[in-house]
């Protein structure tokens, strides 16, 4: 509203000043009409978004009509150059060659009307604007098109790129969750009778991780709904207390948990990171319930000046132990948490049975964590 105040207020004034000072083509003062005719012009720009082609067309005719009453049309050329330029900037085809046309010939009336001694001349110049304002208002379009076209691709990468950590963060939860929740429901049910006090142990632990589970599960939902509140939901952990609750759950499922840690960080990792460290040493620990049972598991945590490593190494389970299927989804989200820190992360079976995770974070996004 205020640009098309100030571009009204503009042309009307370059019109007016153009009429006083010009005094005409025949040498006359300005008269009342032409100055009507050009207040009209440049009132008419204020609509020009909303009916351009009745806009050209008005200001071709105030051309030809201030050209007829002795004055100079070029007390409405602002008019007839912004009327022609939002034309072609709005209008399609059959419309733009229509506005193009009136437009033309308006110019032409008009020097017709004045009698220009270099007609020639003067109807190149005005063919040369007109071609000008479409090239100039053809330019705009194509670069805006290229502009929205580049925002919609960088909308959807981050689309995508959004939609994968959850799908990563959801399968780590669940799987973990329900790992955890079986492993737990089976010793509840060895134990019912013969150790009471440990089977209620356990189904309690199936209770919070249960609880847990809806927790974060709620949070995704959050973040795929926008209608759903999640200012209460449990946050996306990672903090130390975070680890330590994990590995009092890996050990209540059974597992023989050794953790060691080394050194200090030197800076503060950000969350996104301290986030990949907890989800990639729980989806290790889930495999390890998952495909090797209870069996020990040794992680080591080293903080180094530039990177987090950590290495998960467990036993291999006993051979009786009944395969479980596997999708390969945990390693894969595992390896992709790894390299969008600018990490990465590698997994191995050695010759005696043992299985290893190893992975490097760095501190900051743009820091190279020295992949071996």
């Amino acid at each position: 509203m205020v640009v098309d105040a100030l571009l009204v207020i503009g042309a009307a004034a370059f019109g007016i000043a153009d009429l006083a000072f010009d005094f005409g083509a025949n040498g006359s003062e300005a008269t009342l009409p032409a100055v009507l005719a050009v207040l009209a012009g440049a009132t008419a720009l204020a609509v020009r978004r909303s009916w351009p082609l009745a806009v050209v067309a008005l200001i071709s005719l105030l051309r030809i009509a201030v050209a007829d009453v002795g004055q100079t049309e070029i007390a409405l050329s602002i008019p007839a150059i912004v009327a022609l330029f939002t034309a072609a900037r709005t209008l399609r085809r059959p419309l733009l060659p229509i506005a193009v046309v009136v437009s033309l010939v308006a110019g032409v009336l008009s020097l017709v009307v004045v009698g220009p001694t270099a007609m020639v001349e003067e109807t190149a110049g005005e063919v040369v604007l007109i071609l000008l304002v479409l090239v100039t208002a053809e330019l705009l379009r194509v670069n805006e098109s290229r502009v929205a076209q580049r925002v919609e691709i960088e909308a959807a990468t981050r689309v995508h790129h959004e939609r994968q950590r959850i799908a990563r963060d959801l399968h780590d939860v669940v799987a973990h969750s329900l790992s955890n929740i079986t492993v737990q429901a089976g010793v509840a049910a060895r134990l019912l009778r013969r150790d009471p006090d440990h089977a209620e142990r356990a189904l309690e632990i199936i209770n919070e991780a249960g609880r847990e589970s809806l927790d974060e599960l709620r949070a995704f939902l959050g973040l795929l709904r926008a209608d759903v509140d999640i200012s209460s939901t449990h946050p996306t952990p990672g903090t130390d207390q975070d680890l330590a609750t994990l590995f009092d759950r890996a050990i209540e499922a059974g597992l023989q948990l050794t953790v060691n840690t080394r050194g200090a960080p030197t800076v503060a990792p950000s969350s996104t990171v301290t986030v990949a460290l907890y989800r990639i040493i729980q989806e290790s620990l889930t495999n390890v319930t998952r495909h090797a049972g209870p069996v020990a598991v040794s992680i080591d945590i080293s903080y180094e000046p530039e990177q987090i490593g950590v290495t998960i190494t467990n036993s291999p389970g006993a051979g009786d132990r009944e395969p479980v299927p596997s999708t390969g989804v945990g390693i894969v989200g595992m390896t992709e948490r790894a390299e969008a820190m600018g990490g990465w992360l590698t997994t191995s079976r050695h010759a005696d049975g043992t299985f290893e995770v190893a992975a490097s974070l760095p501190y900051g996004r743009h820091v190279d964590g020295g992949r071996p």
